[in-house]
């Protein structure tokens, strides 16, 4: 069986006091408490790996994040192109409709990069500042 192994790591970075990130790889969020690097191990077969990065600065950029993060991570039937961008797009409404319930947290984001595997092809994507490279 083909495997995809993700060496996962984030870090608060040199001017927040808060790690704002959250990693969603196949089926698991990893959130601030990660320490160090994570190996995950997914089949190959529709998993996520994506990095969402709450825009620091702003307000509740770390909630924005883990909306994002919880919304991909329920996506599971990805078979094109266009069921990534659905669930991309879901995710966005689902921080919207935070916002809604929650007005003080009105302006709130998340940037997100990642890669999905569907079928026999790797798809990546990105809303925002943050990259994927291929090596």
């Amino acid at each position: 069986m083909i495997e995809l192994k993700a060496f996962v790591a984030t870090h608060k970075g040199c001017v927040r006091q808060n790690n704002e990130d959250r990693l969603v790889v196949g089926p698991w969020i990893l959130g601030p408490q990660t320490s160090g690097v994570a190996i995950m191990n997914c089949p190959i077969g529709q998993q996520w790996v994506v990095v969402f990065d709450g825009i620091g600065g702003q307000v509740a950029g770390a909630t924005a994040a883990t909306i994002a993060a919880e919304s991909i991570s329920g996506s599971r039937d990805i078979e094109s192109i266009q069921d990534v961008q659905d669930a991309i797009a879901k995710a966005n409404d689902s921080i919207y409709n935070h916002m809604r319930q929650f007005p003080r947290l009105t302006g709130m984001g998340s940037t997100v990069v990642g890669l999905v595997s569907i079928n026999d092809t790797l798809a990546i994507f990105n809303v925002g500042d943050s990259r994927a490279y291929q090596l």
